[in-house]
Formats: C-alpha cells, structure tokens, sequence
C-alpha cells in the first residue's frame, strides 16, 4: 500500500446571501442563487426554519482558484411582465487569501426561480484565462445558466453592461454610497471607531456626521484620527460643531453648495462615471420654533434644484406621522403638521426603508421606553427616476442613541435603440410618396442620435 499526500483544492466555506428576492426563500431558489459562488451543499437550520429574514446563510464547495462574487444582479419579474433589477450581496465568513473576490452581473430570476422539475446545481464555468492575477478593466465569463444563456461579470471599477434579451440594452452605474448618523460626540476613541468600522462595512463614499460635540480647537485632531486621508467640512456655529461632511476624495468631487445652522447643502459628483447629485445633510433643532428655519431653508434650495437629483438625509427631530412614535410623548401634533406641510412643499418622498423602523430610543426602560423616526432619508422624482432601487438601511445604533442610514442602490440607464427597417415596406405602393413628403418637412428638435 502507497501513501500519498494530496493537496485539497477544494473547501467548504459558509456564505450570506443579503437582500434575496422572497421568491428565492426555497431550498431549490437558494442552492440555484448560491451555486453561482461555486457548489450549493446546504443552508443553516435557521435559513430552513426561515426565522431570520435578514439574510439567508449557506454552505457551498469552492475551488482554492475560483472567483468569488461581491454580489449578483438578478432580473426579477414585475407586475406589469416585465423585469426589473435586483441585487443580492454576499458575504463570506471565511476567504481563502488565494481567492479573487470580483462582481457578477446579469443572473436572471426566471431561470432561477423553483420549478416543478429539479434543476438541478451547476458550478461555475470558468475559462482558462481566468486567474487571481487578472487587471482591472478585464472582461470575463463567469457561469453557465439553464438554456445556454451565459452571464457575464467584470473586475471592480468597470461599468459592466447587462444585454437582456429583447430588451435594450442596461448599462449599470454605481450610486453614490452615502450615509449619516448623529453620533452623539466623537471625542471619545470608541465613538470614531465606530464611524471607521461604519464606513468600512458599508465602503462608503460620503458621510454627514451629527451633533459632534467637538471643540473648535479639537476639530482637526479628532478628524485625522477618524479618517486621516479624507476630506472633511464643518460649519461652526453658536450652537457648535453641529454638522460635519466628510468624503473619499479619490472617489467623488464635493462642492459646498450653501450652509445654514441646520442643514448643509452640497453638490457630489462619482469621478468614474461624472454622474452628479445633490445632497443636503440635516440635523433640526430640538425646538420647534427653531425647525422653522430649517423648513424655510429647505423650501428655497427646493427653488435652485431643477431637475437634478436631490436627495435630503439627516436628523430631523421630529416625525411625519403619529406611527413613527412608540411610547408615551408629548404633543407632537404641530411640529408633526410643519414638517409634513414642508415635505410636500419640496416635493419629496421618503427612501424605501430597510432595518429598524424607530431610529431613535431614550435609552429608557417600562413606561419610560420611547420609541421615535426622527432620522429619514428623501428623495424628488428625478432621484427615483436615475437610482430606482434606492434603500435607505437602518443600521444598528452602536455607540449612539441613534440609528445610522446607508444609502443603498445603483443607478440604470437604457440606451437608445438600433434603427431598424423592414425591407417589405419599400414594396408597399406610394412607400416613397410618403418618405418624400416627410423629408422635406421642418422638423424643430435635437439630434436624432441624442434620443
């Protein structure tokens, strides 16, 4: 008998799938979503049981040379019969250092939703000249769906393009990866860890910061000790550091628009894709009197907007509806009136929301407890109509009393259609009669390869 040491290539690793459409939440939808990371083996007892909706977690085999996903784009089907685009994060509890981490893109739902035939699990199909070593920019095959339909997925930084089929074209930008959290002072080590790890977690791009209670004469030492490589704005006042913006400067532009005691206005735009928006940050003040600047304030930059997507994210101190209020609370009738005639008046709506749906808590407990939505996230119509998936995630509170929002989504843009001519019609009689008419008519527009 000969004994050989073999060499394993293979490994089971547990994956999170986050954000999963409901129509996935089988055993045939999660192994089919999942083998797109490599081979499916099973879920944890409490993705079975479906006890927690947060994310689903399963154990798939994977090659020590494979190319793991970052996330999956899934075209699910709507009510109208159409498709539209989800995305499914993924997150692995252990990575081998040999294993390139890259994003997939254009997995489609109705080949994976469950059927009455068991599909059946595929592994990635990989070509040859797949390699840890690709650079970026690279294009490449990722897997092999049912019915020969072939996915493809690119390197982190390249604007993938999604072909569905008899459809135009998709062309999938990044969002602006934004977030604020009132942090209730960042003085202490803990509390700018705190917003180190948040950014980190979320990777994100641009933050307003709230009620940091900082002095005038700390400010530069506490913000190099948070995030000593990024941009920072602060707007001093009587009232102290009250709003602080900080951003990746390697990866968007900031331009400080306006800046008033209680909201700061700004206008951000993606280096990589020169996509623009506007971003106003908020923390209203705890007195109703007071708020009412902020509603004025908000109601001119209103004015100035246009049609450029606007997004409004803070802390507003107060609520819309009597639902965002759980415990016993003074009268909040007129604050609530103010605010809600003032949202109507800028024409905003409120960003989906993910997570807990109080942002706020006291810190108390029994009759004392009080629950409140005081931090939202809003959006116009030109905001929704660019980022159509946006999310608003309520995050754990951490160090804070308060909750911090990520925004999440991406951002979709269909490309014009092909001409195309149908060669019967030069054969239907007076065809040209009619072409020669329309030629030589005056038509008043923009260049036709505009539309």
């Amino acid at each position: 008998m000969t004994l050989r040491k073999r060499s394993h290539t293979q490994v089971p690793i547990w994956i999170k799938l986050r954000h999963l459409p409901v129509e996935l939440w089988t055993l045939d939808g999660l192994s089919t979503v999942a083998s797109g990371v490599g081979r499916s083996l099973y879920p944890d007892a409490i993705t079975r049981a479906g006890t927690r909706l947060d994310y689903a977690r399963v154990c798939v085999l994977i090659d020590f040379s494979s190319i793991l996903p970052k996330h999956l784009i899934i075209l699910a089907p709507d009510e109208d019969g159409g498709e539209h685009p989800c995305r499914v994060d993924i997150e692995y509890e252990w990575v081998s250092k040999n294993v390139c981490i890259v994003e997939r893109w254009g997995i489609r739902l109705l080949n994976v939703l469950p059927r009455r035939r068991l599909l059946g699990l595929w592994s990635p199909c990989l070509s040859k000249s797949h390699s840890p070593q690709l650079k970026p920019g690279c294009q490449l095959s990722v897997w092999t769906l049912p019915r020969s339909k072939l996915c493809r997925g690119v390197l982190t930084g390249l604007l993938p393009w999604m072909i569905v089929p008899g459809r135009q074209p998709l062309r999938w930008t990044p969002m602006i990866r934004a977030g604020s959290w009132n942090v209730r002072g960042l003085n202490h080590r803990d509390h700018q860890t705190a917003v180190r790890d948040l950014i980190s977690e979320f990777r994100l791009l641009f933050v307003g910061l709230l009620e940091t209670r900082v002095a005038a004469q700390h400010v530069s030492q506490v913000q190099e000790a948070v995030l000593q490589h990024w941009k920072w704005f602060n707007a001093p006042n009587e009232s102290g550091n009250r709003i602080w913006l900080t951003w990746d400067d390697s990866e968007i532009n900031v331009v400080i628009l306006e800046v008033h005691e209680q909201c700061i206005h700004s206008r951000v735009c993606m280096k990589c894709t020169l996509d623009a928006c506007l971003i106003t940050v908020v923390y209203g003040s705890n007195d109703v009197a007071n708020r009412r600047g902020l509603w004025g304030n908000l109601v001119s930059i209103m004015e100035t907007v246009d049609d450029v997507s606007w997004m409004v994210m803070g802390d507003f101190n107060t609520v819309l509806d009597y639902s965002e209020v759980c415990g016993a609370s003074g009268d909040i009738g007129t604050a609530m009136e103010e605010f809600r005639s003032c949202v109507v008046d800028m024409g905003l709506l409120p960003v989906p929301l993910q997570g807990a749906v109080f942002t706020w808590h006291n810190c108390s407990i029994g009759p004392r407890s009080l629950w409140k939505s005081l931090d939202r996230m809003l959006a116009n119509d030109s905001w929704f109509t660019h980022w159509p998936d946006s999310v608003c995630l309520s995050s754990t509170p951490r160090t804070s009393d308060h909750s911090p929002l990520i925004l999440r989504g991406h951002a979709m843009h269909r490309s014009g259609r092909l001409f195309r001519f149908d060669n019967f019609l030069a054969a239907v009689p007076g065809f040209l009669d009619v072409v020669n008419n329309v030629w030589w008519h005056t038509i008043v527009g923009g260049n036709v390869c505009g539309h």
